[in-house]
C-alpha cells in the first residue's frame, strides 16, 4: 500500500479499523465497507499535503469534485477490523474545518460538491455551509421511508 502512514493500519499494514455506517432503517446490521480509514492526525501534520496533491491532480481533468460521503469530514463510522457487522463501530471525528481551510489556502477555491448521503446531522450541515459547499440529494432518500 502506498502511503500507509496516512491510514489507521497495524505494523503489518493491515487495517486497524474499517469504514462503514451504523445500523439504520436501511440495514439493521449497518454497512461494513471494509476499506481502511484515514489517519487524519498524520495528514494534518503534513498540512494535508497528500490530499491537496491528489485534489490538484484531479483538477487537471475535472472542474468540480464530488466528495462522496461528505459526512465523514465531520465524523466517520470506524468499525474494528475483523468485525462481521458494522454494529460495533463508533463515530470518530474527521478533520472538520481544518481540512477545508488548508485546501482553500493552497488552492484558493474549494471545487467541491458534497454528497449528502447517510445520517446528516447539524454538524455536517454546518461544516458544508461554513465553506459554502453545495450539496446533493439522493431522491430516494428524500422520502420518509426507503423504496423497497
Amino acid at each position: 500500500m502506498a502511503n500507509p502512514e496516512f491510514f489507521l493500519l497495524d505494523d503489518r499494514h493491515r487495517p486497524r479499523f474499517v469504514a462503514g455506517v451504523p445500523p439504520d432503517y436501511f440495514s439493521s446490521q449497518g454497512q461494513l465497507w471494509g476499506n481502511p480509514v484515514y489517519n487524519w492526525d498524520a495528514l494534518r501534520r503534513t498540512g494535508y499535503r497528500w490530499c491537496i496533491d491528489r485534489i490538484r491532480s484531479l483538477l487537471a481533468h475535472v472542474d468540480v469534485i464530488r466528495l462522496d460521503h461528505f459526512r465523514g469530514f465531520a465524523a466517520a463510522w470506524h468499525v474494528p477490523a475483523g468485525a462481521t457487522t458494522a454494529q460495533s463501530g463508533q463515530w470518530v471525528p474527521g478533520p472538520g474545518p481544518d481540512f477545508f481551510s488548508a485546501v482553500k489556502r493552497e488552492l484558493g477555491i474549494l471545487p467541491f460538491i458534497a454528497e449528502d448521503l447517510g445520517l446528516i446531522t447539524p454538524d455536517v450541515t454546518a461544516l458544508r455551509d461554513q465553506f459554502c459547499i453545495p450539496g446533493t440529494r439522493v431522491l430516494q432518500f428524500c422520502f420518509r421511508r426507503p423504496f423497497r
